[in-house]
């Protein structure tokens, strides 16, 4: 049962679809970590796909008890990132994803600015992480993979036949097949102070240039009139919402979100009730019209740190999330799919120290 503060309590079930391998550790990567997962329904079965130190996996489900593998993503020498899974328009099943070498020299010279923004010559920085899709159109045979410039690090959004997708650097990326990518905006991210980053191989360490307080994106687009809003993670504030006229996404007005966070009408700023950025947010409609979205809020306390999971309605007018479920126990990213009245989740459980697995719950909506 979700612990839910106040009186309307959403109910759930839980239930681990797979172990994460413990005992592989190859490529130096420590075992266990965040999985990170993404579900997708496709032609009645449902896939999952996971990170799985170091490697990716996609594992498919008629029922959703029994799991099998379809793809396992391992490339030697090189770190795979988390796999996002999404249906194209003629009926193919994609995943994006990135691929990390693990040795400076298999990294390849930047072809970016060669100087800073003073005008100083600055060193020719690696290009850290490569970025690729692939394709199955019965969800067992995969073709090659395609690689490709659009740093496409987080979830993509299909709207009227068109693939759209924001980069690291706030890029809005279109694609009409999934392979080839342009750039329809340069920056949509709004200006802000970013705290430093303690990953020594963030991409955005790269001299000269200036770090952004913003990153993980997720779109949704008004089939009405092509309105397109942005739920986006950034630091200090959490959390916050964009939204641009189509059909060309040039102009941006972007909003600090705030959360109901315990059902009652009462706002309070995204990092307060959160404490923490909004991981890898979701934004998504419902069948019935309904705005709903996802994310990774913090739930630690005094016996330690973890995340939790949670969903939420999204007032788009009032820039405002209304938490309907907290999914104490499980956290990290998830996936979201909307499926008989329910809605399934596919996230990790909290179990720090220990590694984490795969786990399937599912929501009533309310």
């Amino acid at each position: 049962m979700a612990k839910m503060s106040g009186k309307k309590q959403v109910p759930f079930k839980a239930m681990k679809i797979w172990e994460i391998d413990r005992n592989w550790k190859g490529k130096d990567i420590p075992a266990g970590g965040e999985v990170h997962p993404d579900l997708v329904r496709f032609k009645d079965h449902w896939y999952c796909g996971f990170k799985e130190t170091g490697r990716s996996r996609i594992i498919r489900s008629a029922d959703g008890r029994k799991w099998e593998t379809v793809k396992l993503m391992d490339w030697d020498g090189a770190f795979v990132g988390r796999p996002y899974i999404s249906v194209t328009p003629e009926g193919a099943l994609m995943i994006h994803t990135w691929i990390k070498p693990l040795r400076q020299a298999d990294c390849a010279p930047c072809s970016g600015p060669k100087h800073d923004r003073a005008g100083n010559d600055r060193p020719a920085a690696p290009v850290k992480r490569y970025y690729i899709t692939l394709f199955s159109l019965d969800g067992l045979n995969w073709g090659t993979a395609c690689a490709h410039e659009a740093d496409l690090g987080f979830s993509v959004t299909w709207h009227n036949g068109v693939c759209y997708g924001v980069g690291l650097t706030g890029a809005l990326y279109y694609s009409c097949d999934g392979k080839s990518w342009q750039v329809l905006n340069r920056k949509i991210f709004p200006e802000r102070e970013a705290a430093l980053s303690m990953d020594p191989n963030d991409y955005a360490n790269i001299p000269g240039t200036k770090r952004t307080a913003c990153n993980e994106t997720a779109l949704y687009f008004n089939p009405h009139d092509d309105t397109s809003w942005a739920l986006t993670r950034t630091n200090p504030v959490c959390a916050i919402l964009g939204k641009s006229a189509g059909p060309r996404y040039q102009e941006w007005t972007w909003h600090d979100l705030k959360v109901d966070w315990n059902g009652d009408g009462k706002l309070v700023p995204a990092h307060a009730a959160m404490g923490v950025q909004l991981g890898c947010p979701v934004m998504k409609c419902l069948s019935d019209g309904r705005v709903f979205g996802a994310g990774r809020a913090d739930a630690s306390d005094a016996t330690g740190n973890c995340s939790l999971a949670t969903l939420f309605w999204v007032d788009t007018d009032a820039a405002v999330l209304k938490v309907f479920a907290k999914l104490h126990g499980y956290g990290g990213y998830s996936g979201v799919v909307e499926h008989e009245g329910m809605l399934w989740v596919v996230c990790s459980n909290n179990t720090a120290g220990s590694g984490y697995d795969v786990f399937l719950i599912k929501v009533k909506i309310p």
